[in-house]
């Protein structure tokens, strides 16, 4: 009995140093470990997405997953086997954030908790999200989310995903068992009920969405001690900014390959275009503003070269397929003449810009508003007479070498340069090119004098297409196919 005693006494006195604070201080030390982790998995995740994870496809670089937001009826008493999984398809509207749990199993890992033994919860950008994806992932792509601290103070925005570890059930919180969720859980049986583990303050509600397209939502970190307040939060929250989770990726060799060979693929496209018809004419540019610049459709031709003879790539030809009066379908890329096109400069592969599921064709609906485009006022519509560069004819210069057309493609923000790429500077081409040659735009005389790429001003890459041999054709319009002489052909810049 008295072994018993002392030992008692002993206990007290050991847990009686023990304080609340450094239980708090433990917990929390174990949840920034894990909010860690899975921090780190899902980085890696997005940088290798476009090779092994989950439904990825080569070509899509940066995509994030899903959360695991979906209640699944399993056999009662049983683990549910999809739990922990993305939702894929189930991942919301187009442009929308979307809250679930962090899905630890696309993440390759065991279900990840925080100092409370609570599994963590995450939201995804409607900009990042890998399934209903913006159409424009590219590290000028905005995150949809902003994070404040524990006063409400803002402390940073542009966010591409958040993980909050939910902690401890607070009052007023209930975490049982969900009516249509009838399996063994291994993350709480509330799936889709945020309010059973998320809160906030300073008006920052944590488990809400705003759920509107484009919509920016905002959450609140809390400190050690706000569980104490009148009114208590304890959410700490991990973000994951747009240029933290671009920088592993810009580094990947074969997304620079990747860029050069679509480059070179869209000039390709371009030439056959040309060569369909007798007098080699190309389209029209595009203008600067387009609109959304997320939507393919939007960057349509300009009649008369309205906009100048450069400006974007032009992805939709309706005015310059009527001017030609050609069967070809309006969206470039998706007409037969794209489908088989041989690169010889970067890499000798074949091309099929038509298969939606191809690398170069994702590479280009990701990276579309990086491309760029000059036509020759002599190669222009409307579709009459011969076109050439000789005699004094107007047509665009590289380093002195005339040619039809031009086709850029602007790499990320050139290192020490002020190029904003926000939604309201898009229309400004000293943003996108450098070296001089964003001077020539828009182009008003179809004749600018160009700059090959020269990297210690420049990160462009250029192709330019060759005037035909022997001139540039007969009379007349159509789709002549091989007519005039000789066709116009690719080479790099």
């Amino acid at each position: 009995m008295l072994v018993v005693a002392l030992a008692i006494m002993a206990s007290a006195l050991y847990f009686s140093g023990i304080s609340v604070v450094d239980i708090q201080v433990q917990n929390r030390e174990q949840t920034q470990q894990a909010l860690k982790q899975a921090k780190q998995a899902l980085l890696h995740y997005a940088e290798t997405h476009a090779d092994t994870n989950g439904n990825g496809r080569a070509g899509e670089f940066a995509y994030l997953p899903c959360p695991d937001a979906v209640s699944f009826v399993a056999v009662p008493g049983q683990l549910d086997p999809n739990e922990g999984n993305q939702d894929g398809l189930s991942c919301g509207p187009v442009w929308r954030n979307r809250m679930g749990y962090l899905p630890w199993r696309s993440l390759d890992m065991p279900p990840v908790k925080d100092g409370s033994g609570s599994c963590l919860w995450y939201v995804v950008s409607g900009s990042y999200k890998g399934e209903m994806s913006s159409g424009l992932i590219n590290p000028d792509t905005l995150g949809q989310l902003r994070l404040f601290d524990e006063n409400g103070v803002f402390v940073r925005d542009d966010i591409a995903a958040v993980i909050i570890a939910p902690g401890a059930v607070l009052a007023g919180q209930n975490r049982g068992a969900s009516a249509n969720f009838n399996a063994v859980s291994q993350c709480g049986q509330d799936y889709g009920n945020q309010v059973a583990y998320l809160e906030g303050s300073a008006g920052i509600n944590n488990s809400q969405l705003l759920n509107v397209a484009d919509g920016v939502d905002d959450f609140i970190n809390a400190a050690l001690v706000s569980d104490q307040q009148a009114v208590p939060f304890n959410d700490q929250v991990v973000a994951i900014g747009r240029e933290e989770l671009w920088r592993a990726i810009l580094g990947r060799s074969d997304l620079a390959q990747l860029q050069d060979e679509a480059t070179e693929a869209l000039a390709l496209c371009l030439a056959a275009y040309a060569n369909a018809n007798a007098n080699r004419r190309f389209p029209w540019p595009a203008p600067m503003n387009v609109g959304d610049y997320r939507v393919m459709n939007n960057y349509s031709d300009v009649l008369n070269a309205g906009a100048g003879y450069a400006g974007r790539f032009p992805f939709h030809l309706d005015d310059s397929n009527a001017a030609l009066g050609n069967a070809l379908l309006d969206r470039l890329l998706d007409n037969a003449i794209c489908s088989n096109l041989n690169l010889t400069t970067t890499a000798a592969i074949n091309v099929n810009l038509n298969d939606n599921n191809a690398a170069h064709r994702i590479l280009l609906e990701n990276w579309k508003d990086h491309f760029f485009y000059a036509v020759s006022k002599d190669f222009a519509l409307p579709n009459a007479g011969g076109a050439g560069c000789g005699g004094g004819k107007d047509c665009v210069e590289v380093d002195g070498t005339k040619y039809s057309a031009i086709v850029f493609f602007a790499g990320s923000a050139y290192p020490d340069a002020s190029q904003p790429r926000t939604n309201a500077d898009k229309a400004i081409i000293s943003n996108y090119l450098e070296n001089g040659n964003d001077a020539d735009f828009p182009d008003n005389g179809g004749d600018g004098e160009y700059n090959s790429p020269n990297p210690a001003a420049s990160n462009d890459r250029m192709f330019c297409l060759k005037p035909p041999a022997g001139g540039g054709g007969g009379m007349g319009g159509g789709m002549g196919g091989g007519m005039g002489g000789g066709l116009v052909e690719v080479t790099q810049c």
